[in-house]
């Protein structure tokens, strides 16, 4: 079984250099052929559809008009003001010819050996979306996004791809003028195969108090097909927060005056060493990848200050890249996994953050290679006397 493997050297930017790589959008705003009125076979790719009007989405077909007193005439009894009789009622949709069949067509690319979906922010409505001439969705509402899987629809060859989009707005359905048309955007979501799915994040605060608030992530990996997925945060033996640090509400800065904040914690008053990763000398993780640890959904590894600066050398020796410190943390845990995995003899795909490169701190490769540099780590005695305090202070 193959493992895949996110690795982050900081807590607080889990996901970013990975959602970035494996996540590409495009929008679908020109060339848009456009007619108003019911045509047959127009979902077809083969379909002639140059005398059509072009457009740009976001689109609109009412909003050109004519206005005329007809095109919203509605005989109805309208219970919210307690009428029990219909009557004919007229201007409420504004006059727009919004009433009728709309068709849509364009075409666009996208990558056979990728996962791929269309959102549509807003479509009025009674939407039939078609792909190469084959359904790929219907959603009626007109004032919902949603979106739709089209991979298995997608040509093989690597031919552009005819999207066909149908809509319809009834009489009398709608009190108010609704719009009509691909009135927001239309894009293209484009993905690896195991990827985070549209819409596949979710943030919420189940709890709420004035003591204290809680927040919960959760997020969907799609098509993982039973692999063993890890995520692991890469964090300095001098700070570890993660790795030996205690779950538990604790200011953000020294002087105790944010709120209260859950977290993995070493303590607001702790002093890490003076590592050249300072970016990560803080005493706490981030909320949201706290959680995660705390509910099992990823681990934590740390790297002593030697063995980040010699995986970075051996990462620019190898890639022709000289990374920052901070990142190198993520690279030293990567090369560990990978040795891991052949000393086991079992393949792994191993990913990890590289967040930006040490072009800056060509000081501190220069104190590595010179030999200057030393290892710093904290004793659990120190660790404890600090969380002690903390517990005094907000207990």
């Amino acid at each position: 079984m193959k493992k895949i493997l996110f690795i982050s050297f900081s807590c607080c930017i889990l996901f970013s250099l990975i959602a970035k790589a494996q996540r590409i959008e495009t929008l679908l705003e020109k060339n848009w052929k456009f007619t108003k009125g019911e045509v047959a076979e127009a979902m077809k790719p083969e379909f002639d559809d140059r005398k059509w009007e072009t457009v740009t989405v976001p689109h609109d077909w009412a909003i050109f008009g004519p206005f005329d007193r007809s095109n919203d005439l509605q005989e109805v009894a309208v219970t919210q003001n307690f009428e029990k009789k219909a009557s004919v009622k007229t201007g409420r949709t504004g006059g727009l010819p919004y009433v009728g069949i709309g068709w849509y067509r364009t075409t666009f690319y996208a990558p056979a050996n990728q996962q791929t979906t269309l959102v549509f922010d807003g479509a009025m409505s009674e939407a039939r979306i078609y792909v190469n001439g084959q359904e790929a969705c219907f959603w009626p509402f007109g004032y919902n996004s949603f979106h739709c899987d089209v991979t298995e629809l997608l040509n093989k060859d690597g031919k552009n791809n005819t999207l066909a989009v149908r809509l319809e707005n009834r009489p009398q359905s709608s009190r108010w003028y609704p719009g009509a048309g691909l009135y927001r955007n239309v894009r293209i979501v484009s993905t690896d195969k195991v990827h985070v799915p549209v819409w596949g994040t979710q943030l919420t605060t189940p709890h709420v108090s004035n003591e204290y608030a809680s927040v919960r992530l959760l997020t969907t990996i799609a098509n993982d097909e039973g692999k063993d997925i890890r995520i692991v945060a890469a964090e300095p033996a001098s700070c570890p927060k993660l790795t030996r640090g205690q779950f538990q509400y604790d200011f953000g800065d020294e002087a105790g005056y944010t709120p209260l904040i859950p977290m993995f914690t070493l303590g607001h008053n702790f002093a890490p060493a003076n590592i050249h990763a300072g970016g990560l000398r803080y005493h706490g993780a981030g909320s949201i990848v706290s959680q995660l640890m705390k509910d099992g959904l990823m681990n934590a590894a740390d790297v002593k200050q030697l063995d980040t600066f010699k995986a970075a050398t051996m990462f620019a020796q190898a890639e022709g890249i000289i990374p920052a410190p901070e990142s190198s943390h993520a690279i030293a845990v990567a090369i560990r996994e990978a040795e891991e995995a052949k000393k086991e003899g079992k393949a792994r795909t191993i990913l990890f953050n590289l967040s930006g490169h040490g072009l800056i701190d060509m000081a501190a490769y220069d104190q590595y290679l010179a030999g200057d540099l030393t290892n710093y780590e904290v004793t659990d005695e120190d660790v404890a006397k600090n969380l002690e305090e903390l517990e005094k202070i907000i207990g």
